[in-house]
């Protein structure tokens, strides 16, 4: 017997599930001093002591104070407050040889929500913990019914650990991109670590340029504002809105598209195209970290695949016949 299932159905059972995952190392990643630096030093010993961590913010003058390649990198810190604005499509997990209390007082001095931020620490007094085999947090993790298949970032000072993870990642063959990076402490690039994920994250891109996306729940939901626009736009979309009026627009676009075989006509069309109702409605952005950074929209970067590729198609004509 074969069941249909709906595209809500599939929503709601994947909600509170992650296709892209971040694992990172903390000491020497994160911050500027490899782990064995700071493991035994006082600021580490008193924060990562129950009775004195929860009097930890005792301690913030000190950590201020503290020499700079303890602390959390400036850039670090950065990736790690726009990867949180990604949550819950990215998950931060956290794998260290060093103490989670520890690692949860530096994200709070560094003002970092360490709320959906997942740690695998070091062991209390001779108890192996979970982030001293790395190999094992990592397989551990990704055998949670809330990973799926996707997107896996992992970075980490140390060569030999970050390899641990990345053998992990292929043990479970749950990861179907993985970028690895392994740089000295302090040498990490986290800003061209963060636009790897804003581009491979771009589930939604694909699904718009092959039909299928449905429609997800948005703070912003797009809909043809009665207030302004043409008519004959106003009646042709009127009655759809969120991703299924975007999905109908690109369809529609990619329909028109492909009825122009001029290469001067193609210009035209893109110039007036960006100028229309339907653009502006694609521009449109519905979920909150969109609307905050001001970043393009899903559909608007599908849109330029679309135009990337027409202009391709008819600027090398006997390639596209191939």
């Amino acid at each position: 017997m074969i069941t249909s299932v709906s595209f809500g159905e599939i929503s709601k059972r994947n909600e509170g599930r992650v296709k892209n995952i971040v694992y990172l190392d903390f000491d020497g990643t994160i911050t500027g001093a490899h782990g064995r630096e700071v493991i035994s030093s006082p600021l580490c010993e008193a924060l990562s002591n129950k009775a004195t961590f929860d009097e930890r913010m005792r301690y913030k003058n000190e950590y201020d104070a503290s020499d700079n390649k303890v602390k959390i990198t400036e850039n670090a810190k950065k990736f790690l407050q726009n990867v949180n604005k990604l949550h819950p499509q990215v998950k931060i997990v956290i794998i260290s040889r060093n103490h989670e209390n520890y690692i949860k007082a530096l994200l709070e001095f560094e003002n970092i929500d360490h709320r959906n931020i997942t740690i695998y620490p070091r062991g209390a007094g001779n108890t192996i913990g979970p982030g001293e085999d790395k190999y094992k947090a990592v397989v551990s993790h990704e055998k949670k019914p809330e990973c799926l298949p996707g997107f896996r970032l992992i970075c980490d000072d140390d060569e030999i650990d970050g390899e641990e993870m990345y053998n992990g990642l292929k043990h479970t063959g749950r990861s179907q991109l993985v970028k690895y990076h392994n740089e000295k402490p302090g040498q990490f690039k986290w800003g061209e670590y963060f636009k790897e994920i804003l581009t491979n994250c771009d589930i939604a891109v694909k699904e718009y340029l092959n039909g299928k996306i449905g429609s997800r729940f948005h703070l912003f939901t797009a809909k043809v504002d009665e207030k302004t626009g043409d008519q004959s736009f106003k009646d042709r979309y009127s009655q759809v809105k969120g991703d299924i009026l975007k999905r109908a627009i690109i369809n529609n676009l990619k329909n028109d598209i492909e009825k122009i075989d001029n290469l001067d006509d193609l210009k035209d069309f893109i110039k007036k195209f960006k100028e229309s109702s339907e653009y502006m409605t694609l521009s449109k952005a519905q979920g909150l970290f969109t609307k905050v950074t001001g970043i393009q929209t899903d559909s608007q970067r599908a849109v330029e695949e679309i135009f990337s590729k027409a202009l391709k198609d008819l600027q090398s004509p006997k390639l596209a016949m191939k």
